[in-house]
C-alpha cells in the first residue's frame, strides 16, 4: 500500500505542477490580449503606463512562478490543505492579471490609489500564500529533510513571506500618509534585504 500512495502521490504532485504552469502561462498571454489599444499608435510610447505595468506584472508572475517552481521542485507534498492553499494561489495569480488591466485603464483618473492598492495587494497576498504553502509542506518533510534542505526551507519561507507580508504593511502605511501606494513595489528589495540580516539567526536554531 505504501508503495501505491507514492506513486499516486508523486503522479499527483506532476498534475498539479503541471495544471499550475499552464494557469500561470495562460495568464501572462492574457495579458496582452486584454489591452485597449489606443486611439493612435504613437500613444504606446508617449503615456506609456501599460507597457510599464505590463512589463512589471510579467517580471512578478515569472518570479512567482520560479517561486511555485522551486516549491513543486523540493517541498511540495499533496494533502487536501496544500492542493487546496495552491489552488487558491493560481486563482489569485490569474486575478493579478485582470487586476493590471483595471489598474491601467484606471491609472490616470480618480480611483487609479483604489485600482492600484487593489493591484499591490493582490500581489502580496500570493506570495503571503505560496510562504505559508512552503512552510506547510518543510513541516511535513521536516523530520526526512536533511540539514541543507532544511536551511533552503527556511530562507525560502522567510524571504517569500517577508516580500509578502511586508507589502501588505507597506500599502497600509502608505495609504495612511497618503502617498502613492506604488512606492511599495519599491519596498521590496528591503524586505528582502532585512530577511538576509535576521537569517542567520533563524539558521543558527536550525544547526542548534
Amino acid at each position: 500500500m505504501n508503495r501505491f500512495r507514492d506513486i499516486h502521490e508523486e503522479r499527483l504532485t506532476h498534475r498539479l505542477e503541471a495544471f499550475s504552469d499552464i494557469v500561470m502561462g495562460f495568464s501572462l498571454a492574457q495579458m496582452s490580449l486584454n489591452f485597449v489599444i489606443p486611439n493612435r499608435a504613437a500613444e504606446v510610447y508617449t503615456n506609456p503606463t501599460q507597457l510599464i505595468a505590463f512589463a512589471f506584472t510579467f517580471l512578478l508572475v515569472s518570479l512567482t512562478w520560479y517561486a511555485h517552481h522551486r516549491l513543486f521542485d523540493y517541498f511540495f507534498v499533496p494533502r487536501t490543505d496544500t492542493i487546496t492553499l495552491n489552488f487558491v494561489t493560481l486563482a489569485l495569480v490569474v486575478w493579478l492579471v485582470y487586476q493590471l488591466q483595471i489598474y491601467a485603464r484606471f491609472a490616470t483618473t480618480s480611483d487609479h490609489t483604489f485600482a492600484a492598492t487593489s493591484y499591490i495587494v493582490t500581489f502580496a497576498i500570493v506570495w503571503t500564500l505560496l510562504a505559508v504553502l512552503y512552510a506547510r509542506c518543510a513541516r511535513i518533510l521536516w523530520p526526512e529533510l536533511r540539514l541543507d534542505d532544511r536551511r533552503g526551507a527556511v530562507m525560502s519561507i522567510g524571504r517569500i513571506g517577508c516580500i509578502g507580508a511586508g507589502t501588505l504593511v507597506a500599502v497600509a502605511v502608505l495609504l495612511l500618509l497618503h502617498l502613492p501606494v506604488e512606492i511599495s513595489f519599491w519596498l521590496i528589495p528591503v524586505w528582502a534585504t532585512l530577511w538576509r540580516l535576521s537569517a542567520p539567526r533563524a539558521l543558527a536554531r536550525i544547526e542548534a
